[in-house]
């Protein structure tokens, strides 16, 4: 579970969350641990941050966060990066980065 934990959300779980994941498992199997971790308000959240990084070259406001976590949880990572790809900043920002000749 500790590995799941580093690998998905960066972080070690607490004793509350390796109870609950281990009766998953249990109930559910391991495949309903790992789908459950990724749609996980918390594994959006650092997704979202992560595409923000790569494509606008900064971290998530906490508006961009709670306006995208949703909609990658509901439709998927390539909304998301064909949202950023076409905003004005990231317009402005390969502007900057690959001037035209």
């Amino acid at each position: 579970m500790t590995a799941l934990y580093r690998g998905v959300l960066g972080r070690d779980p607490g004793p509350s969350e390796v109870s609950w994941w281990s009766g998953t498992v249990t109930s559910q199997g391991t495949f309903s641990v790992t789908l459950g971790f990724w749609r996980s308000w918390e594994s959006a959240l650092q997704r979202v941050n992560a595409a923000y990084q790569v494509y606008l070259g900064r971290s998530a406001d906490p508006g961009g966060l709670s306006t995208w976590a949703p909609v990658l949880l509901a439709r998927g990572e390539g909304e998301l990066r064909g949202q950023l790809v076409g905003s004005l900043e990231y317009w402005n920002r390969a502007q900057t980065r690959f001037p035209p000749t």
